[in-house]
Protein backbone atom coordinates (compact mmCIF):
# COMPACT_ATOMS: atom_id res chain seq x y z
CA UNK A 1 0.00 0.00 0.00
CA UNK A 2 2.47 2.17 0.85
CA UNK A 3 4.66 1.68 -2.62
CA UNK A 4 1.59 2.35 -4.35
CA UNK A 5 1.12 5.70 -2.92
CA UNK A 6 4.59 6.76 -3.11
CA UNK A 7 3.79 5.76 -6.91
CA UNK A 8 0.78 7.58 -7.41
CA UNK A 9 2.27 10.54 -5.37
CA UNK A 10 5.67 10.61 -8.24
CA UNK A 11 2.86 10.33 -10.84
CA UNK A 12 1.49 13.51 -10.13
CA UNK A 13 4.46 15.37 -9.28
CA UNK A 14 6.20 13.83 -12.58
CA UNK A 15 2.37 14.99 -14.27
CA UNK A 16 3.05 18.73 -12.14
CA UNK A 17 6.26 19.19 -14.13
CA UNK A 18 5.21 18.20 -17.69
CA UNK A 19 2.14 19.86 -17.64
CA UNK A 20 4.04 22.76 -15.60
CA UNK A 21 6.66 22.72 -18.89
CA UNK A 22 4.38 22.70 -21.56
CA UNK A 23 3.74 26.47 -21.56
CA UNK A 24 5.00 26.63 -25.16
CA UNK A 25 7.54 29.74 -26.15
CA UNK A 26 6.82 30.78 -29.73
CA UNK A 27 3.89 28.67 -31.27
CA UNK A 28 2.88 28.21 -34.92
CA UNK A 29 1.60 31.48 -35.37
CA UNK A 30 2.95 33.57 -32.69
CA UNK A 31 3.09 37.80 -33.18
CA UNK A 32 4.50 40.05 -30.43
CA UNK A 33 3.66 43.87 -30.80
CA UNK A 34 5.67 46.55 -29.06
CA UNK A 35 5.69 50.21 -29.25
CA UNK A 36 8.80 50.96 -30.41
CA UNK A 37 10.82 54.53 -30.62
CA UNK A 38 14.12 54.84 -31.80
CA UNK A 39 14.73 58.97 -32.02
CA UNK A 40 13.47 60.85 -34.53
CA UNK A 41 10.71 57.59 -35.13
CA UNK A 42 7.77 56.43 -33.31
CA UNK A 43 5.61 53.68 -34.45
CA UNK A 44 5.07 49.97 -33.61
CA UNK A 45 7.64 46.92 -34.00
CA UNK A 46 6.49 43.14 -34.58
CA UNK A 47 7.71 40.21 -34.18
CA UNK A 48 6.73 36.83 -35.91
CA UNK A 49 6.87 33.37 -35.81
CA UNK A 50 7.82 32.37 -39.51
CA UNK A 51 8.89 28.44 -38.92
CA UNK A 52 10.52 25.62 -37.28
CA UNK A 53 14.07 25.14 -38.80
CA UNK A 54 17.31 23.74 -38.10
CA UNK A 55 20.27 25.26 -36.22
CA UNK A 56 23.45 22.55 -35.41
CA UNK A 57 20.96 20.30 -35.62
CA UNK A 58 18.97 21.64 -33.09
CA UNK A 59 14.53 22.60 -33.74
CA UNK A 60 14.66 26.10 -33.56
CA UNK A 61 11.93 28.47 -33.86
CA UNK A 62 12.73 31.33 -36.69
CA UNK A 63 11.43 34.75 -35.63
CA UNK A 64 10.86 37.78 -38.13
CA UNK A 65 11.39 41.50 -36.87
CA UNK A 66 9.70 44.38 -38.75
CA UNK A 67 8.76 47.81 -37.76
CA UNK A 68 6.48 50.72 -39.05
CA UNK A 69 7.61 53.83 -38.34
CA UNK A 70 6.55 57.75 -38.62
CA UNK A 71 8.11 60.77 -37.56
CA UNK A 72 7.68 60.97 -33.68
CA UNK A 73 8.92 65.32 -34.03
CA UNK A 74 6.11 65.62 -37.21
CA UNK A 75 8.56 66.29 -39.74
CA UNK A 76 6.59 63.86 -41.94
CA UNK A 77 3.52 61.81 -42.32
CA UNK A 78 5.40 58.65 -44.09
CA UNK A 79 5.25 55.72 -42.89
CA UNK A 80 8.83 54.10 -42.53
CA UNK A 81 9.38 50.15 -42.97
CA UNK A 82 11.95 48.53 -41.25
CA UNK A 83 13.31 44.63 -41.28
CA UNK A 84 14.73 43.81 -38.27
CA UNK A 85 16.21 40.72 -39.22
CA UNK A 86 15.70 37.25 -37.78
CA UNK A 87 16.26 35.77 -34.74
CA UNK A 88 16.52 32.04 -33.31
CA UNK A 89 15.15 30.85 -30.00
CA UNK A 90 15.45 27.05 -29.04
CA UNK A 91 12.95 26.08 -25.79
CA UNK A 92 14.80 23.49 -23.59
CA UNK A 93 11.64 22.59 -21.19
CA UNK A 94 12.17 26.10 -19.02
CA UNK A 95 14.60 27.75 -20.70
CA UNK A 96 14.22 30.06 -23.14
CA UNK A 97 17.79 29.96 -25.50
CA UNK A 98 18.66 32.58 -28.00
CA UNK A 99 21.43 31.80 -30.77
CA UNK A 100 23.86 34.25 -30.41
CA UNK A 101 27.07 34.31 -32.44
CA UNK A 102 27.03 30.48 -33.41
CA UNK A 103 26.42 29.58 -29.19
CA UNK A 104 23.07 29.56 -28.31
CA UNK A 105 22.15 31.79 -24.23
CA UNK A 106 19.67 31.57 -22.45
CA UNK A 107 17.54 34.60 -22.14
CA UNK A 108 14.64 33.69 -19.86
CA UNK A 109 14.51 30.73 -17.38
CA UNK A 110 11.14 30.02 -15.61
CA UNK A 111 12.15 27.67 -12.71
CA UNK A 112 14.00 30.66 -11.39
CA UNK A 113 12.81 32.08 -7.92
CA UNK A 114 13.24 35.29 -5.79
CA UNK A 115 17.60 35.93 -5.50
CA UNK A 116 18.47 33.46 -8.27
CA UNK A 117 20.13 35.22 -11.71
CA UNK A 118 21.69 34.02 -14.75
CA UNK A 119 23.73 35.60 -17.09
CA UNK A 120 23.18 36.92 -20.84
CA UNK A 121 25.41 37.77 -23.08
CA UNK A 122 25.04 41.74 -24.30
CA UNK A 123 24.23 41.67 -27.78
CA UNK A 124 23.07 44.95 -28.64
CA UNK A 125 24.91 48.43 -29.97
CA UNK A 126 27.08 50.26 -27.23
CA UNK A 127 26.36 53.56 -25.67
CA UNK A 128 28.67 56.21 -26.54
CA UNK A 129 30.40 56.47 -22.83
CA UNK A 130 29.68 52.72 -21.76
CA UNK A 131 30.85 49.23 -22.86
CA UNK A 132 28.66 46.51 -21.64
CA UNK A 133 29.89 42.97 -21.40
CA UNK A 134 27.33 40.92 -20.20
CA UNK A 135 24.09 41.52 -18.30
CA UNK A 136 22.87 39.77 -15.15
CA UNK A 137 19.17 38.91 -15.07
CA UNK A 138 18.44 38.45 -11.08
CA UNK A 139 14.72 37.32 -9.94
CA UNK A 140 13.35 39.98 -7.33
CA UNK A 141 10.04 37.85 -6.69
CA UNK A 142 8.01 35.24 -8.25
CA UNK A 143 4.27 35.57 -8.67
CA UNK A 144 1.67 34.00 -11.13
CA UNK A 145 -1.00 35.26 -13.80
CA UNK A 146 -3.80 33.15 -15.28
CA UNK A 147 -4.46 33.22 -18.63
CA UNK A 148 -7.25 31.15 -20.49
CA UNK A 149 -7.60 28.86 -17.45
CA UNK A 150 -3.75 28.27 -17.69
CA UNK A 151 -1.45 29.57 -14.50
CA UNK A 152 2.11 31.26 -15.95
CA UNK A 153 4.85 31.59 -13.74
CA UNK A 154 5.28 35.66 -13.90
CA UNK A 155 8.89 37.03 -12.87
CA UNK A 156 10.12 40.25 -11.60
CA UNK A 157 13.24 40.64 -12.57
CA UNK A 158 15.70 43.52 -12.73
CA UNK A 159 18.96 43.60 -14.72
CA UNK A 160 21.77 44.56 -13.56
CA UNK A 161 24.29 45.68 -16.40
CA UNK A 162 27.96 44.76 -16.19
CA UNK A 163 29.89 47.80 -17.55
CA UNK A 164 33.12 49.19 -17.08
CA UNK A 165 32.38 52.22 -15.12
CA UNK A 166 28.15 51.68 -14.65
CA UNK A 167 26.39 49.58 -13.18
CA UNK A 168 22.26 49.78 -13.66
CA UNK A 169 19.06 48.08 -12.28
CA UNK A 170 15.55 48.16 -13.37
CA UNK A 171 12.85 45.54 -12.37
CA UNK A 172 10.58 44.51 -15.14
CA UNK A 173 7.80 41.71 -15.30
CA UNK A 174 8.46 38.67 -17.13
CA UNK A 175 5.22 35.67 -18.23
CA UNK A 176 6.02 32.68 -19.00
CA UNK A 177 5.38 31.68 -22.32
CA UNK A 178 5.37 35.30 -23.23
CA UNK A 179 7.98 37.18 -22.06
CA UNK A 180 8.41 40.75 -20.84
CA UNK A 181 4.63 42.23 -20.63
CA UNK A 182 4.99 46.37 -19.65
CA UNK A 183 8.25 47.90 -20.22
CA UNK A 184 10.89 45.71 -21.99
CA UNK A 185 11.87 43.70 -25.03
CA UNK A 186 11.21 40.11 -25.75
CA UNK A 187 14.61 40.10 -26.89
CA UNK A 188 15.57 41.17 -23.10
CA UNK A 189 19.85 41.46 -23.86
CA UNK A 190 19.29 43.68 -26.97
CA UNK A 191 17.61 45.84 -24.83
CA UNK A 192 18.47 46.18 -21.45
CA UNK A 193 20.73 49.25 -19.91
CA UNK A 194 18.82 50.83 -22.84
CA UNK A 195 21.05 49.99 -25.79
CA UNK A 196 21.49 52.67 -28.51
CA UNK A 197 18.74 54.46 -27.49
CA UNK A 198 15.57 52.42 -28.94
CA UNK A 199 12.76 51.94 -26.06
CA UNK A 200 9.98 49.53 -26.58
CA UNK A 201 6.80 48.95 -24.19
CA UNK A 202 4.64 45.27 -24.95
CA UNK A 203 1.79 45.89 -26.27
CA UNK A 204 0.52 42.36 -27.27
CA UNK A 205 0.93 39.01 -27.66
CA UNK A 206 -1.77 36.91 -30.46
CA UNK A 207 -1.55 33.75 -31.56
CA UNK A 208 -3.10 33.08 -35.18
CA UNK A 209 -4.75 36.31 -34.64
CA UNK A 210 -6.06 35.85 -31.39
CA UNK A 211 -5.15 37.95 -28.50
CA UNK A 212 -3.81 36.11 -25.95
CA UNK A 213 -2.96 39.07 -23.89
CA UNK A 214 -2.48 42.92 -24.04
CA UNK A 215 -2.41 45.87 -22.62
CA UNK A 216 -5.03 47.41 -23.96
CA UNK A 217 -3.96 48.88 -26.68
CA UNK A 218 -4.86 48.06 -30.28
CA UNK A 219 -2.38 45.82 -31.42
CA UNK A 220 -1.71 47.08 -34.65
CA UNK A 221 -2.89 50.96 -34.48
CA UNK A 222 0.48 52.84 -35.58
CA UNK A 223 0.74 55.51 -33.02
CA UNK A 224 3.55 57.65 -31.51
CA UNK A 225 5.14 56.24 -28.53
CA UNK A 226 4.76 58.62 -26.23
CA UNK A 227 0.84 58.82 -27.02
CA UNK A 228 -1.35 58.90 -25.20
CA UNK A 229 0.10 58.99 -21.80
CA UNK A 230 2.73 61.68 -22.20
CA UNK A 231 1.80 64.64 -19.61
CA UNK A 232 4.86 66.56 -20.50
CA UNK A 233 3.04 70.01 -18.83
CA UNK A 234 3.04 68.49 -15.50
CA UNK A 235 6.08 66.44 -14.88
CA UNK A 236 9.33 68.53 -15.27
CA UNK A 237 10.74 71.37 -16.68
CA UNK A 238 14.70 71.44 -17.74
CA UNK A 239 16.95 74.11 -18.09
CA UNK A 240 19.39 76.43 -18.79
CA UNK A 241 18.29 75.48 -22.13
CA UNK A 242 20.87 75.85 -23.87
CA UNK A 243 22.94 74.45 -21.02
CA UNK A 244 27.13 74.59 -21.25
CA UNK A 245 28.17 73.12 -17.78
CA UNK A 246 24.84 72.13 -15.96
CA UNK A 247 21.82 71.02 -17.14
CA UNK A 248 19.00 71.38 -14.06
CA UNK A 249 15.89 68.81 -13.88
CA UNK A 250 12.67 70.34 -11.74
CA UNK A 251 10.43 67.50 -11.08
CA UNK A 252 6.64 67.93 -10.85
CA UNK A 253 5.88 64.40 -10.63
CA UNK A 254 6.37 62.59 -6.86
CA UNK A 255 6.02 59.07 -7.74
CA UNK A 256 9.56 58.88 -8.93
CA UNK A 257 11.24 57.42 -12.36
CA UNK A 258 13.82 56.89 -14.45
CA UNK A 259 15.98 59.47 -16.98
CA UNK A 260 17.94 58.98 -20.21
CA UNK A 261 19.46 60.89 -22.55
CA UNK A 262 20.09 60.40 -25.58
CA UNK A 263 21.92 62.14 -28.72
CA UNK A 264 20.52 62.80 -32.67
CA UNK A 265 22.36 59.08 -33.14
CA UNK A 266 20.24 57.70 -30.72
CA UNK A 267 23.16 56.73 -28.34
CA UNK A 268 22.15 56.57 -24.39
CA UNK A 269 24.63 59.71 -23.01
CA UNK A 270 23.13 59.81 -19.41
CA UNK A 271 20.88 57.85 -17.24
CA UNK A 272 20.07 58.30 -13.66
CA UNK A 273 16.75 57.11 -11.59
CA UNK A 274 14.83 60.04 -10.04
CA UNK A 275 13.29 59.05 -6.23
CA UNK A 276 9.92 59.65 -5.15
CA UNK A 277 9.33 63.01 -4.04
CA UNK A 278 12.54 64.22 -5.49
CA UNK A 279 12.73 67.74 -6.05
CA UNK A 280 15.55 68.46 -8.97
CA UNK A 281 18.96 66.95 -10.15
CA UNK A 282 21.67 68.19 -12.28
CA UNK A 283 23.51 66.70 -14.77
CA UNK A 284 27.02 67.80 -15.54
CA UNK A 285 27.36 68.34 -19.65
CA UNK A 286 30.72 70.05 -19.82
CA UNK A 287 31.91 67.16 -21.48
CA UNK A 288 29.26 66.50 -24.18
CA UNK A 289 29.51 67.31 -27.35
CA UNK A 290 28.00 70.56 -28.52
CA UNK A 291 24.07 69.79 -30.25
CA UNK A 292 20.89 68.57 -29.62
CA UNK A 293 19.83 65.91 -27.03
CA UNK A 294 17.11 64.37 -26.59
CA UNK A 295 15.82 64.03 -22.47
CA UNK A 296 13.11 61.14 -22.00
CA UNK A 297 12.01 60.81 -18.20
CA UNK A 298 9.68 57.99 -17.63
CA UNK A 299 7.01 57.94 -14.83
CA UNK A 300 7.29 54.30 -13.27
CA UNK A 301 3.72 54.28 -11.76
CA UNK A 302 1.86 55.38 -14.86
CA UNK A 303 4.48 54.74 -17.35
CA UNK A 304 3.72 58.00 -18.70
CA UNK A 305 6.60 59.75 -20.76
CA UNK A 306 7.92 63.20 -20.94
CA UNK A 307 10.51 64.33 -23.57
CA UNK A 308 12.11 67.43 -24.34
CA UNK A 309 15.02 68.89 -26.64
CA UNK A 310 18.14 69.99 -25.25
CA UNK A 311 20.97 72.41 -26.28
CA UNK A 312 24.37 72.32 -25.59
CA UNK A 313 26.65 74.91 -26.50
Amino acid sequence: MTNKCLLFTASLLLMWQFTYSQVEFAPSGSKWTFDYENFPFAGIEEIDYVADTIVNGITVKKLQLSRRLIYSNGASDDTLIENGGVRYLYQDGDEILEYIAGVFHPIFRFSLEAGDSIQVPYNGTEDLFVEYDRIEVRVDSVSSLEINGLSRKLLFVNELCQTIDESTLEIYPILEGIGPIEEGYLFFNEWACNTAGAGHRFRCFQINGAVIYSTGQACDVLTAFESPTSKPEAMLEVFPNPAKDQLRINYQLLSGGNVQVYDVQGRLVHRESVAKNMDSTLIDVASWPKGLYILRYTDLISGARHIEKVIIE
